[in-house]
């Protein structure tokens, strides 16, 4: 009896990291790190959509798994909800054009959210010819495709993005076909390019983490809800509280600075 309960507790160390599954979605694995930081995942999250993008629900697989309270409004609820009670706002990705021309119309409640602390996580991604490319975001940036892009560059590994609370490499971001649905203009000044796209618009950011006010928003041109939420990646976008932690345009070195606040 010793002997194959001893067996049973090799067996469980050999298989490598502790894995959870979400209830809505039980065949999708979620990665769980034990040692994540105290403190940095958001409380209560407010998503906005008017259909699930891609027919994905990683977003809200993420924050089961972490036990993050979130609450789904669509579009008709922008410019009435109060957003001061959420630590982060989510824009869902790929929404019909009628959800992007009243996100234009209330870009200033969206901005005036950040202003006062909060975080946003803005999912432009978007079949090619909608009204996502044709609006004014949150920041005041704009969003647009030309073409896609399958091959992807890090451009800042030291970013929480990349490391808090999983490790993200290279190759999870890589054929995502298409793993970034166009670039930006008018990036806010002092925002961090955390990825560039290669094969396609090289040198153009795919994403990139912005302040605005004493809040601030994480901008990507990537499907990560189509990838799901397996990656890594996923799961530190959609977790990150952007403006709750040193600016990222203080430094590029982020990881030293992130130490003095775990």
């Amino acid at each position: 009896m010793r002997t194959t309960l001893l067996m049973l507790v090799l067996l469980a160390l050999i298989a490598g990291p502790v894995y959870a599954s979400s209830g809505e979605e039980q065949g999708t694995p979620i990665p769980v790190d034990p040692y994540s930081f105290v403190g940095d995942n958001p409380s209560n999250v407010a998503i906005f959509m008017d259909q699930l993008p891609w027919g994905s629900n990683a977003v809200a697989q993420v924050l089961q798994t972490y036990g993050v309270s979130y609450t789904v409004y669509n579009s008709g609820a922008m410019a009435t909800v109060d957003l001061s009670p959420f630590d982060k706002v989510i824009i869902s990705s790929n929404q019909p054009d009628a959800f992007y021309w009243t996100l234009d119309a209330n870009r200033t409640r969206f901005e005036d959210y950040m202003n006062s602390g909060g975080c946003m996580l803005l999912s432009v991604a978007a079949y090619f010819g909608l009204a996502n490319e044709q609006i004014t975001w949150p920041g005041g940036f704009g969003h647009y495709i030309g073409q896609g892009a399958n091959v992807v560059s890090i451009m800042e590994p030291g970013h929480p993005v990349f490391n808090d609370p999983l490790a993200v490499s290279s190759g999870d971001l890589q054929n995502w076909n298409y793993s970034s649905h166009g670039s930006f203009t008018n990036v806010p000044g002092g925002a961090v390019v955390t990825i560039e796209n290669v094969d396609s618009l090289p040198g153009t950011p795919a994403a990139f983490d912005f302040c605005w006010g004493s809040g601030g928003g994480y901008a990507t041109a990537q499907p990560y809800d189509w990838v799901g939420a397996g990656n890594p990646y996923v799961v530190n976008i959609v977790l990150y509280t952007c403006g709750a932690s040193p600016s990222p345009v203080e430094s590029t070195t982020w990881g030293a600075i992130k130490a003095l606040y775990e």
